[in-house]
């Protein structure tokens, strides 16, 4: 089991003062000037810093535009902190035979703060129809009742340690920063409750790991010791960071609408 010796403490202080280096894209798929995308492609655009998903704008329309000729094209923006990376689809696909623009403006800023270099990349699609979209496939919570199991008992932090419970999920009196993560627990005190070190953050905004401070506060800041900006603090758990997977099976809880 990865444990570690002691539970984080919550500091009122933000490790990311001075000046900002601007957000910058360092891949768009589809590439420049492709031809024949087909038309169920996922747009995406990934940063070398985690994108504010409250600077998106309304529907994405004010920072992150998709357009053909001078119109707006509508649909689904969302952002991936992990992966860093804002991804945009059509539920109807993208028109056929036209040409597109994946337009980046400066109001998209990242979660330190920082201004995005505008920039715009263009492709053509092809004419065939899409393929309907696959189902969304719901997350166990199971699979991160695990992953807290390993990752958050150390020190009885959010929960007992093993040997304190038969199935080492027994509840504390008083979990750390009053979280707790134990199997009886943990849903309720996660799902749309307020953080305590950001009251305008939810733990857990249902479908939408990008909001949810739990991530943030999981993920690595400019080095795996410290915690990603906006969140107050050490990073969790203590010790090392919590693997892609391990990341990634949190947030697709959350995306895919978590539920015991």
């Amino acid at each position: 089991m990865l444990t570690a010796a002691a539970c984080s403490q919550p500091r009122d202080v933000q490790p990311y003062a001075g000046a900002c280096e601007p957000l910058r894209v360092l891949a768009f798929d589809p590439i420049a000037d492709a031809q024949a995308v087909p038309r169920d492609t996922t747009i995406s655009l990934r940063f070398d810093d985690y994108p504010d998903p409250n600077t998106l704008g309304d529907a994405g329309g004010a920072a992150v535009l998709i357009t053909t000729g001078v119109y707006y094209f509508p649909g689904v923006y969302s952002v991936d902190l992990i992966d860093k990376t804002i991804t945009f689809r059509n539920p109807g696909g993208l028109r056929a035979d036209l040409g597109f623009n994946i337009n980046v403006r400066a109001s998209l800023a990242s979660l330190q703060g920082c201004a995005a270099v505008p920039e715009q990349r263009s492709f053509h699609t092809a004419t065939a129809a899409p393929a309907p979209a696959p189902p969304v496939v719901q997350t166990p919570y199971a699979t991160v009742q695990k992953i807290f199991a390993q990752r958050c008992a150390g020190g009885a932090c959010h929960r007992a340690e093993a040997a304190d419970a038969a199935d080492g999920g027994g509840c504390l009196p008083r979990p750390a920063a009053g979280l707790s993560l134990c199997d009886a627990e943990a849903v309720d005190a996660l799902l749309g409750v307020p953080s305590s070190q950001r009251a305008d953050l939810r733990l857990v905004e249902p479908n939408d790991s990008s909001r949810s401070y739990l991530l943030r506060k999981l993920l690595p800041g400019a080095t795996p010791d410290v915690p990603a900006p906006t969140t107050l603090g050490h990073r969790d758990p203590p010790g090392a960071p919590l693997t892609d997977d391990e990341l990634r099976a949190v947030a697709s809880w959350i995306d895919t609408g978590p539920a015991r």
